[in-house]
C-alpha cells in the first residue's frame, strides 16, 4: 500500500475550497476525496457511464460499448419525442460483426398505466418498450424512464430486459413496466431505441454499466 503523508494546514494553497478543517478530515481519511472522482478505480455498486448519444430527427438512436466488464446495464432514456405517432421499440446489436438484430428472436410483456395500452407481444423481431401505443409527437410531453439490461455479454445465456417508460399524450399520462427477452443465448454489445413506421426520434439516452 502507497505510504500517505499527512497534509498540513499551512500547505493548502490559499486560492482553494479546502479549509483547515476539511485538511483535518481528510487526513483521518485519506481515499475520501477519491471515493467519487471519475478518475479513481470502479467502486463495487457504482454506475459507471459507457456512453451517450443524443439525435434529433433521426430514425433511430443508438448506444454502444456493453462488455463483460459489467453484468448488469441501463439504458436512461431522457425525453423523446417522436416526428409522428408511433409505438416505441428497441433492439440490441449482437457482438460478433456488429450487426443489430432484427429477427424474431424477441419477448415482451408490457403492462400499461393510465390511458395507455399494454400486453404481450409474444415472438417478434423487436421488444415492444411500449406495445401498440404511441409515443408522444412533442418535447412537452417527450417520453423518460428507465431499460435495465441483465448478462448482455454471457454468450451462455439469453439477455432479459425490464423496462419503465412514462410520457403524456394530447393531455394524458402513458406509462409502461414492461419485461422481456432476447432468447438467443449470443454475446451482445449495443442497444438501438426507434420508433415504428420508420419515423424520426429526437432525444437523449445513456448507457450504465453496474460495477461488480
Amino acid at each position: 500500500m502507497t505510504a500517505y503523508s499527512a497534509v498540513t494546514a499551512g500547505e493548502k494553497d490559499a486560492e482553494s475550497p479546502l479549509t483547515v478543517s476539511l485538511v483535518s478530515k481528510l487526513d483521518l481519511n485519506p481515499l475520501a476525496m477519491a471515493e467519487y472522482d471519475d478518475t479513481s478505480p470502479d467502486q463495487p455498486g457504482r454506475w459507471k457511464l459507457i456512453d451517450e448519444t443524443t439525435v434529433a430527427a433521426q430514425t433511430e438512436l443508438d448506444l454502444v460499448g456493453m462488455t463483460t466488464a459489467y453484468d448488469t446495464y441501463m439504458v436512461e432514456v431522457v425525453k423523446c419525442y417522436h416526428s409522428s405517432a408511433q409505438a416505441i421499440r428497441g433492439l440490441v446489436r449482437r457482438s460478433v460483426g456488429s450487426v443489430w438484430a432484427g429477427s424474431t428472436t424477441y419477448n415482451a410483456d408490457t403492462d400499461g398505466k393510465g390511458a395507455a395500452t399494454g400486453g404481450d407481444s409474444g415472438s417478434t423481431t423487436h421488444l415492444d418498450l411500449s406495445y401498440t401505443d404511441n409515443g408522444p409527437t412533442s418535447a412537452a410531453w417527450a417520453y423518460s424512464g428507465l431499460i435495465y439490461i441483465h448478462s448482455p455479454m454471457d454468450s451462455a445465456v439469453s439477455t432479459q430486459f425490464s423496462w419503465n417508460i412514462n410520457y403524456g399524450v394530447s393531455g394524458n399520462f402513458h406509462g409502461h413496466d414492461g419485461q422481456g427477452t432476447y432468447r438467443t443465448a449470443e454475446a451482445l454489445d449495443g442497444f438501438r431505441i426507434y420508433p415504428a413506421g420508420g419515423v424520426n426520434i429526437t432525444g437523449t439516452a445513456r448507457l450504465w454499466g453496474l460495477t461488480n
